[in-house]
């Protein structure tokens, strides 16, 4: 099978469901019944990509975006770390465990 195919399939093994309303249902199944995609689900796949494709612009500034939001919650998450580390090895005497078992 060459690589280009192994790569189609592997790159549609995943299920996404979704309700359409009915002017969508008939695109997708005009593409169906003219022989443009060979099901439904093909169909869809074939529209969503297509219009991922469409609007690319708007996915590099969503992509960008996301990636500050996944930084940004990486940073709160480090602080709350130190700071809840910080508050239990203050919060117990010279000589006696932390709740972590470090003296």
């Amino acid at each position: 099978m060459p690589e280009s195919v192994r790569e189609l399939f592997k790159a549609k093994s995943n299920v996404v469901a979704c309700r359409v309303d009915d002017r969508d249902l008939d695109a997708i199944d005009a593409l169906v019944e003219v022989g443009i995609r060979s099901t439904r689900s093909d169909a869809a796949s074939w529209l969503i990509h297509a219009g991922i494709d469409a609007h690319k612009d708007i996915f590099e500034s969503v992509y960008a975006t996301v990636a500050e939001i996944r930084l940004l919650r990486a940073k709160a998450q480090a602080i709350v770390q130190q700071v809840t580390k910080s508050g239990t090895d203050a919060s117990s005497k010279p000589g006696e465990l932390s709740a972590s078992g470090e003296g």
